[in-house]
């Protein structure tokens, strides 16, 4: 039988593992995502935000990791080359 989202979110073993995190996302409101798959003792891993929007995260990709300069990020993005 294939699982249903209403099924996963609602299944007890999930919910006694504490498997799910609501979060705010600024496009789909508040909703849930995957905690985690394990638990880390020493390092438990936490849910600080949700995933990135489209672009979000664009500037500092072409700037800072892959060292283009402001001048040509500039040029791509208000072109929409990247788009």
């Amino acid at each position: 039988r294939v699982a249903t989202a209403d099924d996963v979110i609602a299944d007890p073993q999930l919910l006694h593992r504490d498997y799910f995190a609501h979060v705010d996302h600024p496009i789909h409101g508040q909703t849930w995502v995957e905690r985690k798959g394990f638990d880390l003792h020493r390092t438990p891993g936490v849910v600080r935000h949700p995933g990135p929007t489209f672009g979000q995260h664009l500037w500092e990709v072409l700037t800072q990791h892959l060292g283009y300069d402001e001048e040509t990020a500039s040029t791509w993005v208000a072109t929409g080359a990247l788009a």
